[in-house]
């Protein structure tokens, strides 16, 4: 080897530990940055032969697509199990803890007791007020829990809507950074940057959909859902919603209020087999719109239902016709058996024991037909009414097993079953949580260790300072070599 030889491979070696001591130093830069993937200086011969210099050939990004992946599929599941674990605690909430104020159980129980009370005093016109008040009270906190149920319809639907605009979105941002990686790779440039980006965009996506990512050999990134529906892959598919301005109770998919997913034009079934989107923000979504809710509005509706035929028994009030509306009363009208669903949010107190509609107050002992007051000391109506919310009646539907109960414990398994499925959603949420985060550490430990990267850094020092020595001693020579031909 000349010194000339020497000189040239001393170079490249200054100039490949400087590229490589560069990469380190932007994965210890990196080291917290979501999505980043670990770069690696991967070095080649300059001139393969006897003779050659070294070069920083490619950089190669490091990354586990394998525990990637399974990291991707926990997101997904923790991110659609959060929001199911959400929603069933609103619901809890809504109904109130047993014992508050505003809870439906004690107004409940306030109403029963207002009954009795008013049993022995039905002369006094407090204890009236205190009836129809209370049977106000009843009514005003269903239609409340109604109202609450149909918002959280309304932004499960709202939300399943920004979910198809982010996923359409971010779709069309990796076809387009393909495109990119594509054209740089063609050029020789390095796309890890590129590719970084595209990862986040795609973990985005994942926590919407849950979807396994394809590698293609030109280095784009086919995205298939775990149900088998190609979202990406060098073609994009569209994904069409259309949300809904107000959300009732009866509103559904099959009956056409409520709008389904589409791709590319066609209709596509949430949760049900095949299943093509199940898991995810979007899937708990549909969940929370389409049955978990319209469950928890079932239940109440059955509690409903229950309280008004037993507020408009015949054997309550001799002076009201049969099939008149009772105490309580649908919007106004009798209860209709065919239309229970959304009852809830329709009961109101019969206007004519209403003073603000126009009724008077002693109609609650006299009886809805009475045409004026009677005898002040008759609280028949009254005992009446509460042996009727004490009496123990066959139930069903709601979610509930059939049984006989009274009202007070229809309403604490009512209750109990809110508590129940919040339970259950808390534990799949935390179970989920707990898997995401494990995989996610586990990305994490496949990404940049910094100690190593220093090892690394050092190994790089060293060598760089043995390329500059020789560089040191090829100059001695050459001066000393210039100084014998003077």
């Amino acid at each position: 080897m000349n010194l000339g030889s020497a000189f040239l491979i001393a170079g490249t070696g200054l100039a490949a530990n400087g590229r490589a001591t560069a990469v380190v130093s932007a994965n210890v830069a990196n080291a917290l940055t979501e999505g980043y993937g670990r770069r690696e200086a991967i070095m080649a011969q300059t001139f393969p032969g006897s003779i050659s210099g070294v070069k920083v050939d490619s950089i190669a990004r490091q990354v586990d697509a394998a525990v990637l992946q399974e990291a991707r599929l926990a997101d997904a599941g923790a991110s659609g199990a959060g929001l199911l674990a959400a929603f069933a605690t609103r619901a809890e909430t809504a109904l109130g803890e047993p014992g508050d104020a505003g809870a439906l159980a004690t107004r409940l129980s306030r109403l029963e007791a207002s009954f009795a009370e008013a049993a022995l005093r039905p002369d006094n016109v407090a204890r009236l007020a205190d009836v129809g008040q209370a049977l106000a009270d009843v009514a005003a906190g269903m239609r409340n829990i109604t109202q609450t149920l149909q918002d959280t319809r309304m932004d499960a639907d709202r939300g399943i809507a920004a979910d198809v605009r982010l996923l359409n979105e971010s779709l069309t941002a990796v076809a387009r950074m393909d495109t990119r990686i594509i054209s740089m790779t063609a050029r020789g440039e390095d796309t890890g940057a590129l590719r970084d980006e595209r990862q986040r965009v795609i973990d985005t996506i994942g926590a919407i959909v849950p979807l396994r990512e394809v590698p293609r050999p030109d280095g784009r990134a086919a995205l298939v859902t775990t149900g088998g529906l190609i979202l990406l892959d060098g073609r994009i598919a569209t994904v069409g919603f259309s949300p809904t301005r107000a959300i009732e109770p009866g509103f559904s998919q099959a009956g056409g209020e409520l709008s389904g997913l589409t791709v590319d034009g066609r209709a596509v079934a949430m949760n049900a087999p095949p299943g093509l989107f199940d898991g995810g923000t979007m899937s708990a979504r549909f969940a929370i719109r389409d049955t978990a809710a319209p469950e928890a509005q079932a239940a109440l509706d059955t509690l409903a239902r229950d309280l008004v035929e037993r507020l408009s028994d015949p054997a309550l009030d001799p002076t009201n016709p049969v099939g008149a509306p009772g105490l309580l009363t649908d919007a106004g009208a009798a209860f209709d058996p065919a239309q229970e669903t959304g009852l809830a949010g329709r009961l109101m107190v019969n206007p004519l024991a209403d003073p603000g509609a126009g009724g008077a107050l002693f109609r609650l002992r006299d009886g809805l037909g009475a045409a004026g007051p009677g005898r002040v000391g008759d609280g028949a109506l009254f005992t009446r009414a509460t042996s009727l919310l004490a009496d123990a009646r066959p139930t069903s539907g709601g979610g509930l097993p059939a049984g006989t109960r009274s009202l007070q414990d229809l309403a604490g398994d009512i209750q109990s079953l809110a508590a129940t499925r919040r339970l259950m959603a808390e534990r799949s949420d935390s179970a989920a949580t707990a898997e995401a985060a494990t995989l996610r550490s586990a990305v994490a430990a496949n990404g940049v260790n910094t100690d190593a990267e220093m090892q690394r850094l050092l190994a790089l020092e060293q060598a760089f300072a043995a390329n500059a020595r020789v560089l040191s001693v090829v100059d001695s020579l050459f001066a000393e070599l210039l100084d014998a031909v003077r």
